[in-house]
């Protein structure tokens, strides 16, 4: 398995990707309609929305691939300081997959001198992102794309001494 820079021909595999960490790893926390907004299906016009925002560069977008398969994702958007989040499909969970793609996304933060990362988590994938050193600051409610709102926790994580003490 190998994480890298995403490319605009991932584009596809990060949507299906996407899809498939949403409908089978966050079930048990969302109920079908918020799974449904936050993301409705592979489709043309993800794929090519994916595909602009790689062209575009704001949101940087590493994945790790499995013989030619993107099994995983994580974003960031460095000028907010924004962290999006990972993504891993469900039958490549348990695997470090996760940790690899945060890695190489904080190693990206670290090149960027950010001094914190910020993102809002999902319920699903708060209790990884504490193991991980992400601090919660409160629970919240995210807007998806469609303007439907979903639970979740905004988390942050400080890499320079000082910004911790604020």
């Amino acid at each position: 398995m190998k994480i890298r820079k995403a490319r605009i021909t991932d584009a596809k595999g990060i949507v299906e990707t996407h899809y498939d960490a949403i409908h089978n790893t966050a079930k048990t926390d969302y109920d079908r309609d918020i799974l449904n907004a936050w993301h409705e299906g592979v489709t043309k016009s993800r794929i090519e929305k994916t595909k602009q925002i790689l062209i575009d560069g704001e949101e940087e977008i590493f994945v790790c691939e499995d013989k030619d398969i993107i099994v995983g994702f994580s974003s960031i958007i460095p000028n907010i300081n924004e962290f999006r989040a990972v993504y891993v499909r469900a039958n490549y969970g348990s695997k470090s997959i996760g940790s690899k793609l945060l890695q190489a996304l904080e190693g990206r933060a670290s090149e960027l001198n950010l001094s914190y990362l910020q993102l809002n988590s999902s319920i699903t994938a708060q209790r990884f992102y504490i193991k991980h050193g992400y601090k919660v600051l409160k629970k919240g409610l995210h807007t998806l794309s469609n303007g439907k709102k979903m639970n979740c926790i905004v988390m942050k994580k400080c890499f320079n001494p000082i910004q911790k003490m604020k």
